[in-house]
């Protein structure tokens, strides 16, 4: 699925959470490996359905109706509960926040 995802330009991340959404909304049933990567080549092809998908996971579950959509602002969320030690460690992401020095610094000349 990553590759198709590659080969086709859609984020990775968007699309599973997209996908989830739609299995959510009943469009295929959960754990259909399958009928996700039909979806993925929907959404390759720009078929009517695959349109819809390719809208984004906000996009989707309006669509369908789903109440429990993992979106922040329309985009996809991969994870919305992380543990406690995820949590406390979140603020250390490069990514996230700009890069941070991970040592303390006493004496600058």
């Amino acid at each position: 699925m990553n590759q198709l995802c590659n080969e086709y330009g859609l984020d990775t991340i968007e699309t599973g959470v997209t996908l989830g959404v739609a299995m959510e909304a009943g469009v295929i049933e959960f754990g259909d490996s399958k009928g996700a990567i039909q979806l993925i080549h929907e959404m390759g092809k720009g078929t009517p359905l695959g349109r819809t998908l390719s809208g984004g996971t906000g996009a989707t579950g309006k669509i369908y109706g789903v109440t429990r959509v993992p979106a922040v602002k329309g985009q996809g969320y991969a994870r919305l509960r992380a543990s406690g030690y995820q949590r406390h460690r979140h603020h250390l992401r490069d990514h996230d926040h700009g890069r941070r020095p991970h040592c303390r610094i006493y004496h600058l000349p």
